[in-house]
């Protein structure tokens, strides 16, 4: 590829000199002939770089890409997404800066992408407006929310799933550590309508302690048409049973019992309003609470698997059903913190005579 600025070529991660006004030069089965004159060393920049690309996005509005390209991030100026990055696809979006040294991300249209479809990842150049394929692909992934994200490994697990348009009682859903490769994995196909389905799982196969991926063929394994990808969603087996109350007072110092297979000294937890997600870039045991959404973290105390958690529910509201947030691993930035599918109630009630 000749890039007009530069005057240089580069395929892969090789680079050449050129020093005459013609010269032919083939490498890697690429034939190129160039009319001009490279003076020093001619620097090229390859998409073979390219990694650690998001697994999936939602067909909506408003969705996000990232990527990690290195050194050569400043030579890229658009992301699309597309069947063909030689046509078509999403509109283009510009490139922005990540906090994190050498990842881009870009914020794009996928409402009109298809379900279950894995799409391209294109890129264009800050000297060329031709989108090139990158060789990485996301998928435009139905499924929006799986709950609870903290699962254990037993039989007859049921799973509550939130879909976009998209699902249907032929998609399939499965747990496994690596998408690509499902043998022996958990799966089965889902049940209910519109945005609101479920799944039973047999998760007995299941280590304790890992984390799994969620993988979705939307048409079914059965089915050729559509593959099974990477949703972009995981779930982590272990953590907490039950909460041995089914309500506390609006008060401070409240006890929480919670049953907790994996818990330790350093698990954090909060309460959250049911109305809302518990925060999954929280990755080091600390909440900080706004009233009456939530309560600041604590880090539990016991031993085996029974735990307690004291805390202070005063500004919660009277009334009320807040769901337990658990970072298993704490000020460890491995967990983050994730909703346990377990709840408590807030009540005004001290006693009944």
């Amino acid at each position: 590829m000749l890039h007009r600025a530069s005057l240089c070529v580069h395929f892969g991660e090789s680079s050449v000199s050129f020093r005459s006004w013609e010269a032919a030069w083939t490498h890697s089965s690429c034939a190129l002939w160039l009319g001009l004159t490279c003076f020093g060393q001619c620097i090229v920049h390859s998409l073979a770089d390219i990694g650690n690309v998001s697994a999936a996005v939602l067909p909506r509005r408003n969705q996000d890409v990232q990527f990690f390209c290195g050194s050569d991030c400043e030579n890229f100026l658009n992301l699309k997404l597309a069947a063909d990055c030689t046509s078509g696809g999403t509109a283009a979006a510009a490139l922005r800066i990540s906090q994190e040294v050498g990842v881009r991300w870009a914020r794009f249209d996928a409402s009109s992408l298809t379900a279950g479809v894995l799409y391209s990842v294109c890129l264009n150049r800050i000297d060329n407006e031709t989108f090139e394929d990158t060789g990485q692909t996301v998928f435009i992934s139905p499924i929006q929310e799986v709950h609870p994200q903290m699962v254990q490994p037993s039989s007859s697990q049921e799973l509550s799933i939130t879909c976009v348009p998209g699902c249907t009682s032929s998609t399939e859903v499965v747990l496994a550590l690596d998408c690509a490769s499902i043998s022996g994995a958990p799966s089965a196909t889902l049940t209910g309508f519109r945005a609101f389905w479920s799944v039973t799982l047999d998760l007995s196969s299941l280590s304790f302690g890992q984390v799994y991926k969620v993988c979705a063929d939307v048409d079914g394994t059965g089915v050729s048409t559509l593959p099974l990808a990477d949703t972009g969603l995981t779930m982590r087996t272990g953590g907490p049973t039950s909460i041995q109350v089914v309500s506390i007072m609006s008060a401070t110092n409240q006890r929480v019992p919670i049953v907790c297979t994996g818990c330790t000294h350093a698990t954090a937890v909060y309460f959250l309003d049911t109305g809302s997600n518990c925060d999954t870039s929280e990755a080091a045991g600390l909440h900080i609470g706004t009233a009456p959404t939530s309560t600041s973290s604590v880090l539990l105390t016991g031993a085996g698997t029974h735990w307690d958690a004291v805390i202070d529910a005063s500004a919660m509201t009277t009334g009320t059903s807040y769901k337990l947030c658990m970072d298993l691993d704490g000020t460890v930035t491995d967990l983050a913190f994730v909703d346990t599918g377990l709840t408590v109630q807030i009540t005004s009630i001290t006693g009944v005579v």
